[in-house]
């Protein structure tokens, strides 16, 4: 069976980390701040909110405070 926040983005696996281990430290945290970045940008209606909780039971805390 599927475990239900796998359907979420952010439990999937995310191509620009499979080759973190082969990575500098520099290169860990450029790579940290770029995915960091994306987040910020990522933004959902007070509606789509409602509708993620509807279907799903469940909404990230992000989506709560951007229905406020």
């Amino acid at each position: 069976m599927e475990h239900p926040l796998s359907v979420l983005d952010t439990e999937k696996v995310n191509p620009a980390t499979t080759e973190i281990d082969r990575m500098s430290p520099l290169e860990i945290v450029q790579l940290i701040n770029a995915e960091d970045a994306k987040v910020a940008q990522a933004n959902i209606s007070p509606q789509q909110a409602r509708e993620r909780l509807a279907a799903h039971g469940y909404v990230l805390r992000a989506a709560l405070e951007a229905a406020q």
